[in-house]
């Protein structure tokens, strides 16, 4: 596997893109084999009627990825600039603890230290980079 998908695509979206793939071509190539020709000529015609179907297939999903991350790195553009604004270090924690959920990552009795780590990790980064 490529450094590229290994880094943008977790093993679940790997392995759902490749099922989604093999689904598609599967629709297409049963469907089309209703109209085909017989011999080399239909075997050729479902051929490309699968191919294009997944590089339609591809370009659909490529564009929808490049506009979820979009979406999801400009919410944490959102998040850094408001608590760049934030009057005093209270109202900062307070958008940090809304915003960042630390449960996958902490016990309940460490999620107040886990905001203020990850508050004080943003003014660290801000401080740095701005």
């Amino acid at each position: 596997m490529s450094r590229f998908t290994e880094r943008h695509l977790d093993p679940a979206s790997r392995l759902g893109e490749i099922l989604f793939g093999f689904i598609m071509v599967l629709t297409v190539t049963l469907t089309a084999s209703f109209s085909v020709a017989d011999g080399k000529k239909g075997a050729r015609q479902l051929l490309l009627a699968a191919l294009g179907s997944n590089v339609a297939w591809g370009i659909i999903d490529a564009s929808m990825y490049i506009m979820n991350v979009m979406v999801v790195r400009r919410g944490k553009i959102r998040l850094v600039e408001a608590v760049q604004r934030a009057s005093n270090p209270e109202v900062a924690l307070g958008l940090v603890k809304d915003r960042v959920e630390p449960e996958p990552l902490v016990r309940k009795a460490q999620k107040p230290s886990a905001s203020l780590s990850f508050h004080t990790l943003l003014e660290h980064t801000l401080k740095k980079e701005f």
